[in-house]
């Protein structure tokens, strides 16, 4: 995948699903500064948000057809797709926007290629953000964080010079955030997300 500060000259497609989620708001700022056609699920009612970040086409993950959405926005030529949720049940679907001419689906929890019933063409893959201190990790049920780490110890170092100015300047916008009161708080947030009142914003606690 080509790094936002190298831009795919030809756009290729990408499925961001959960794009309203903390991490799929980033996944779908930084996809389309790589020069990707950036295609996102999220809920209508943040359809806007997606597309302001830089997402070419919104697809709400509640239709029936979802998948053929994403399939016809991608030319049925999908490639690439970061499953920002990463349940069993949303690994699935994914894995199904992928071509036949074969893809990479990544994860951010330990997603099996059998348990996702991905057919042998595409590759699932997870990724843990703590293998950025370059060392082997063991990690719960992630069985692909040993061996050397050393790339992504430099490649986080490379991008911690730039995101701090992308914030300052706007390049990059951070989550919506919503304000709670102190850590007595907290409970609060639970019962909000539980509830599934928590979307497209980063619930902040005040603790000074």
């Amino acid at each position: 995948m080509p790094p936002p500060s190298s831009p795919a000259t030809q756009p290729f497609p990408i499925l961001i699903n959960g794009g309203t989620s903390s991490v799929g708001l980033y996944a779908v700022q930084l996809a389309k500064k790589a020069g990707l056609k950036v295609i996102a699920t999220g809920s209508k009612r943040n359809h806007e948000l997606l597309k302001n970040l830089g997402a070419d086409v919104t697809v709400d993950y509640r239709d029936a057809d979802w998948i053929e959405q994403v399939k016809k926005a991608a030319g049925d030529k999908l490639q690439y797709a970061f499953d920002c949720i990463s349940e069993v049940d949303t690994t699935k679907a994914v894995v199904q926007t992928i071509s036949s001419e074969g893809g990479h689906v990544m994860c951010i929890l330990p997603r099996k290629a059998d348990e996702v019933e991905a057919p042998s063409y595409v590759k699932v893959e997870s990724t843990l953000a703590y293998t950025v201190f370059g060392k082997p990790l063991e990690y719960g049920a992630f069985d692909n964080l040993k061996g050397d780490r050393s790339g992504d110890k430099q490649f986080w170092e490379k991008y911690l010079q730039v995101i701090p100015k992308w914030l300052e300047d706007g390049y990059l916008k951070p989550n919506p955030p919503k304000e709670f009161g102190g850590l007595e708080d907290i409970p609060k947030g639970f019962k909000l997300q539980e509830e599934g009142g928590v979307s497209a914003e980063k619930l902040v606690y005040k603790i000074a």
